[in-house]
């Protein structure tokens, strides 16, 4: 897989050369670690695309990985989206981009879901195309302003107390309030650090018991 991949952002396509048969795709994270991603499950026997996965288990060396096309990861639905619609995927489950509108997860893939481990290798490789990502202005700028206002709005936290704020539950918990920001802006899973909390919003009309 070519290095120069790492920390680029765009539209992919997986080609079964016996067939012919295509599957589009996007990444706004890292296109050399969605490659990663797709393959590791593949091999496991437990990729989210039935069909890619019937092809991989018949012919596992006919897969190729190719990129359609660099953009910005803003950009990458819109893109990815045209190319399904101008390309027609057969490999594609969805035909909307990024959607599982659809399809319905079993209980049993959901249990796989929850109880899916990940290898050190692969969290290696998945810390490498991280650290060579790099954003814009414009996009650390956006995660600025989307972190900003998460910080006064009340929370949740998995231990069932509950706050005014993400300053008030960094002081009490002795949490970084970045660290239970990016949590509940989705960057970071709650499963991922060292406290193992989770966080969410309380909507308006939820009381606020503390």
């Amino acid at each position: 897989m070519n290095i120069e991949f790492k920390g680029k952002t765009g539209i992919y396509k997986i080609i079964d050369a016996h067939s012919g048969k295509i599957y589009i795709g996007s990444t706004s994270q890292c296109l050399y670690l969605r490659y990663h991603q797709h393959f590791s499950d593949l091999k496991k026997n437990k990729h989210g695309n039935s069909h890619l996965q019937a092809i991989y288990n018949k012919r596992s060396d006919s897969l190729k990985y190719e990129i359609v096309e660099y953009c910005d990861r803003a950009e990458c639905i819109k893109r990815e989206q045209h190319y399904i619609d101008y390309l027609k995927p057969q490999i594609n489950i969805n035909k909307l981009a990024s959607s599982r509108l659809g399809t319905k997860a079993s209980e049993a893939t959901k249990e796989k879901m929850r109880n899916r481990k990940v290898s050190q290798h692969t969290k290696n490789l998945i810390r490498k195309a991280r650290n060579a990502q790099i954003f814009t202005r414009e996009q650390l700028e956006h995660r600025a302003n989307q972190v900003r206002k998460s910080l006064n709005k009340k929370i949740k936290c998995s231990n069932g107390m509950e706050f005014n704020s993400v300053q008030e539950a960094s002081r009490v918990l002795g949490i970084p309030h970045s660290s239970i920001s990016r949590i509940l802006i989705g960057y970071t899973r709650a499963d991922n650090t060292r406290h193992k909390l989770n966080f969410s919003y309380i909507t308006n009309n939820s009381p606020n018991k503390q």
